[in-house]
């Protein structure tokens, strides 16, 4: 049943790498010129037993993220993001909240009614789903976007569109200095 079932694996982490095309602005001096970016980002996620996810979005390269991600306390700084996670069937369900950034309101009173409405921070609720699947001779190698969504105000989803493009599936990557060990006894789920 343990190698048949689909499962994560805890030894490394999921990297998906998102490239895409933007434009550039004219230069004032030539209007001819037109230029287009490549931009390059990835998405981390990190599986620990007991049901704690890890989610970093960001450009810099593998080889530099990972070993920020081995540990199950988050910096804020860097922009990791942590959550929970459910394995159900060959589903991946995770909700990450991302906490609310405070920010200091401006000293101009011109606009004092807009900044009161626009005061109370709202804390980002990401729903990810994802199938778990076998790439080749490597079993749970690959995880599949099957639903995204953001709740940034109270009962209010929005969901994306899935676009193979834009959202490539995450691929495992096993990484040495991981060890899967728990702190809390590990949850059992029935499918």
């Amino acid at each position: 049943m343990y190698v048949d079932r689909a499962r994560l694996n805890l030894n490394g982490c999921y990297i998906s790498k998102t490239t895409y095309l933007r434009h550039g602005e004219n230069s004032f001096q030539d209007h001819f010129y037109r230029p287009w970016y490549l931009i390059d980002y990835y998405r981390y996620l990190r599986f620990f037993p007991e049901g704690l996810v890890l989610m970093w979005t960001t450009a810099e390269e593998p080889a530099a993220c990972v070993g920020h991600l081995k540990y199950r306390e988050t910096k804020n700084s860097l922009g990791i993001m942590s959550g929970h996670y459910r394995l159900v069937g060959d589903t991946v369900v995770i909700f990450i909240k991302k906490p609310c950034s405070e920010k200091t309101p401006a000293s101009n009173t011109r606009f004092r009614a807009r900044r009161k409405e626009a005061a109370e921070p709202h804390e980002q609720v990401f729903q990810l789903e994802l199938q778990v699947r076998s790439l080749r001779a490597h079993r749970n190698w690959q995880l599949a976007w099957r639903r995204y969504a953001v709740s940034t105000r109270r009962e209010q989803w929005s969901a994306f569109e899935l676009a193979p493009g834009k959202f490539p599936p995450f691929a495992f990557s096993p990484v040495r200095a991981y060890t899967a060990e728990a702190s809390a006894p590990l949850l059992q789920t029935c499918a």
